[in-house]
Formats: C-alpha cells, structure tokens, sequence
C-alpha cells in the first residue's frame, strides 16, 4: 500500500454518496405514502362526470328532466331546474354536483 491517502477521501465520497441516496429513497417513499392518503380518488369525479353526460343524453332524446335525472341517479329540482349528482368516495369525501338545466321540457 503506497498510496494511504488516497484511501480516506473515496471512502468518504463512498459513504456520502450511499447516505444521500438513501436519504432520497426514503423521502420518496414518505411522500408517496402521505400523497395517496391525502388525494381525493378522481373516479368520483369521473363516475360524476359520466352521469351529468348522461343526463344531457337522455334530455337530448325527449325524456323530461325529472325523469333523466332519475335514470341517472340524480335528483332533479323543477322549481330551481338544477340537477344535483351526489358522489362518495368512502372515508374521504363527498361531492355534489348542482348542475342548473337550461330550459324544462
């Protein structure tokens, strides 16, 4: 062994480079964890989406708002014309949509 010093200063960059790395990887590991806790699951809103098109569909095709809204799952006010889609997502959230109609066929 000839070169003694040069021993150190790699060790230390080996180690440094081993701790900064783990470091990273259990950061991203936390942030993930507290990430999917935290977000609210889009399919509600998507399942909710779904429904207001189909209620326009059914509209569209001659059925009175009263009765499209119950084919959809919604409940339709004839006094204000909104329609109001409710959606759960368990444990987390609720979410309305109030949707005022155009016009009452």
């Amino acid at each position: 062994m000839k070169n003694k010093r040069g021993d150190l200063p790699v060790v230390l960059l080996v180690i440094f480079v081993l701790v900064i790395g783990t470091v990273a990887l259990v950061s991203f590991l936390v942030s993930n964890t507290r990430e999917a806790n935290s977000f609210v699951n889009f399919g509600v809103f998507e399942n909710l989406t779904s429904q207001a098109n189909d209620f326009y569909f059914y509209l569209n095709t001659g059925v009175s708002p009263a009765d499209a809204a119950k084919l959809v799952g919604g409940k339709f006010n004839s006094n204000t014309n909104q329609l109001t889609l409710q959606g759960e997502d368990p444990g987390k959230i609720s979410v309305t949509y109030i949707i005022n109609v155009k016009g009452n066929k």
